[in-house]
C-alpha cells in the first residue's frame, strides 16, 4: 500500500564542520542535482577520506542510492541504500555521544529518517513507514525548538504532513496514534515557508522544485508551477526529475506539445538508473497522444509502459484507454480485450479506479458509439480545442439518451463554453441538467456546481459563487477527488484568495 507521497529529491542544510568540508557538499550537490553521479560519488568518497568521522559522504552516497531505488525498484540499490545509511547514522550518533546535540545533527538523523520512510513507503511497509516518519517529525520539530527559522525543518516537517493527508482511512487511526499532523494546508505553506527562508542555493532548489509540485498537483496553478520549474532547469537542464514535473505542470494547463517535448527528452535519456522515471514518461506520452486523438500512436506509448513499469500504478487506466483507442480504430474485438483488462491497475488510485469501473459499463453498453464520441469531444477539451468539442457535441444530446452519459455530454458543452467565455451559453446547457439522475457517475456533481460558481462569478455574482463552490467542495467524494479538488481550489483561491 503506497502511504506516502514520493519526495523525489531530499534536502539538508550544509552546515558543517568546515569551510573545506561545507565547499566538497556544495559541489557534490550540485553534481547530483545535474545527474552527474559518477562525479558526485568520488566528491562524497573524498569527503569520506578526508573527513572519516563526518556522516555527510557517507549520507549523500546513500542519498544518491536512494534516487536510484525509486528509478528502478532495484534491489542492489536498496541494499547499497541500507549499508550507505546505517554507516552515516553510525557516525551521527558517534558525534551526539562526543559533542552533544546540535541542529547539524538533528537535520541529518531527521534526514535519515525521511529516506527510510520513504522507502519502506515505496516498499509498502506501512507501520516501518509510519514510524520512520514519527522519528523524522520529531527530529524536525526539536530542530525547530532551537531555532525557528530553520529552512529545511520546515520543508520536511511541511511534505511530512502533506503527505500523511493522503493515508488510507484504513490507516488513519495509525497516524493518530502516533500524534503526527496530515494538514494538507499547513504541509503546503511549510513548503512555501521554507522556499521563503531558504539562503542556502541547494536548500533553495529543493524548496522550490516541491513548491512547484504542489502548486499543480494540490492548488492547481499550473502556470505558477510551471514558471519554477522552468527557472530550475535553466539551471540544472540535466535534471530529468525537474523535467518529468514540467512536462505534468505543462500537461495540466494543456500546452500538449510543450509536455510532450519535454517527455521525449526523458525518455531519450539511458541512465539505468532511472528507467520507472522513463517509463512513467511513456504513459504521460500514451496521455498525450490519446488526448490528440491520435490513437495508434497512444498505444504504441501505453504498452511501452505496460511493458517496462516496475508496478502496477496506473496500469489499469493505461488498459482502458489502449481498449478505447482500439475501439476508434474499428477493431472491436481487440478492444474488448484491453477493456477486460482495465480492473487490473491499483483501484486505490482514482485513474485506475474509474478505469476498472467503466470498462466494465463500457463493455456492457449497447451505446459503445455515444460513450466514444463523449470521449473525443473530452480530448478535444483537454487538448484546448474547445470549438471542436462544441461542434462534437453540440447536436449529438438528445432526451434519448441515458440520462447520466447526456449529463456528462452537457457538463463538457458548459466548460467549453465557460472556457470561450461565453458563460450564457454555459449557463444555458447547466439549465438542462437534473443532477438527481446521476446514480453512478458521482464525480459528475462537483463539476455540475463548480461550473456554476465559475458562471456566477464571471458574472459578477460573487456571493452565489461562493455558496455554489461550497456545495461542490461538500459534494467532491468519488472519482478524481484530486484531481477535482485542485480545480476547486484554484476557483476559491482565484475568486476569494484563500484555499484549503
Amino acid at each position: 500500500m503506497r502511504i506516502v507521497i514520493i519526495f523525489i529529491l531530499i534536502f539538508i542544510n550544509t552546515v558543517s564542520f568546515s569551510s573545506g568540508l561545507k565547499k566538497l557538499v556544495q559541489e557534490g550537490l550540485e553534481a547530483s542535482y545535474q545527474f552527474q553521479f559518477e562525479k558526485a560519488d568520488s566528491i562524497y568518497n573524498l569527503i569520506i577520506t578526508d573527513y572519516p568521522e563526518n556522516p555527510e559522504g557517507y549520507l549523500y552516497i546513500s542519498q544518491n542510492y536512494l534516487w536510484f531505488f525509486l528509478g528502478t525498484r532495484d534491489d542492489g540499490n536498496l541494499r547499497a541504500f541500507e549499508e550507505y545509511t546505517n554507516l552515516s547514522m553510525d557516525k551521527i550518533y558517534n558525534l551526539i555521544e562526543s559533542n552533544g546535540e546540535s541542529v547539524y545533527l538533528l537535520n541529518m538523523l531527521a534526514k535519515v529518517y525521511l529516506q527510510k520512510a520513504l522507502v519502506a513507503a515505496t516498499d509498502e511497509s506501512v507501520f516501518d513507514a509510519f514510524w520512520s516518519t514519527k522519528t523524522a517529525y520529531g527530529y524536525y520539530e526539536e530542530i525547530l525548538n532551537y531555532d525557528s527559522t530553520y529552512a529545511s525543518a520546515y520543508l520536511g516537517i511541511g511534505l511530512l504532513e502533506y503527505a500523511l493527508s493522503y493515508v488510507p482511512a484504513m490507516f488513519k487511526w495509525a497516524v493518530d496514534i502516533t500524534g503526527l499532523g496530515r494538514d494538507k494546508k499547513q504541509g503546503f505553506e511549510y513548503v512555501c515557508r521554507a522556499a521563503d527562508l531558504s539562503n542556502e542555493n541547494i536548500l533553495k532548489t529543493e524548496a522550490e522544485f516541491h513548491k512547484a509540485k504542489l502548486l499543480t498537483e494540490y492548488i492547481g496553478d499550473h502556470k505558477a508551477s510551471a514558471l519554477i520549474l522552468e527557472n530550475l532547469l535553466k539551471r540544472y537542464p540535466k535534471n530529468l526529475i525537474f523535467k518529468y514535473q514540467l512536462a505534468i505542470a505543462y500537461l495540466e494547463d494543456k500546452m500538449l506539445d510543450k509536455a510532450e517535448t519535454l517527455l521525449q527528452s526523458v525518455i531519450a535519456n539511458t541512465d539505468k538508473n532511472f528507467i520507472q522515471t522513463v517509463s512513467f514518461s511513456d504513459f504521460l506520452l500514451g496521455e498525450i497522444s490519446f488526448l490528440k486523438n491520435d490513437f495508434g500512436q497512444s498505444i504504441v506509448y501505453y504498452e511501452q509502459f505496460l511493458d517496462s513499469s516496475r508496478g502496477f500504478e496506473f496500469s489499469g487506466i493505461a488498459y482502458f484507454n489502449i481498449g478505447i483507442s482500439h475501439l476508434f480504430q474499428g477493431k472491436r474485438d481487440e478492444g474488448i480485450k484491453k477493456l477486460l483488462l482495465a480492473a487490473s491497475g491499483n483501484t486505490e488510485i482514482s485513474d485506475d479506479a474509474y478505469a476498472a469501473r467503466r470498462s466494465t459499463k463500457i463493455i456492457n453498453s449497447p451505446v459503445i458509439d455515444m460513450e466514444l464520441k463523449i470521449i473525443k469531444a473530452r480530448n478535444y477539451l483537454s487538448a484546448s480545442e474547445y470549438n471542436s468539442t462544441v461542434e462534437e457535441l453540440n447536436n449529438f444530446v438528445n432526451e434519448e439518451m441515458d440520462d447520466e452519459l447526456k449529463i456528462e455530454s452537457l457538463l463538457l458543452l458548459s466548460e467549453a463554453k465557460i472556457r470561450l467565455e461565453n458563460y450564457m451559453g454555459a449557463k444555458e446547457y447547466l439549465s438542462k441538467i437534473n443532477i438527481e439522475l446521476i446514480e453512478e457517475e458521482m464525480w459528475l456533481i462537483p463539476l455540475y456546481y463548480l461550473f456554476d460558481s465559475q458562471i456566477e462569478y464571471a458574472l459578477g455574482n460573487r456571493s452565489a459563487a461562493i455558496k455554489l463552490l461550497e456545495i461542490a467542495f461538500e459534494n467532491n467524494n468519488y472519482d478524481f477527488q484530486e484531481k477535482i479538488y485542485r480545480r476547486l481550489n484554484y476557483h476559491s483561491l482565484k475568486m476569494t484568495g484563500n484555499f484549503r
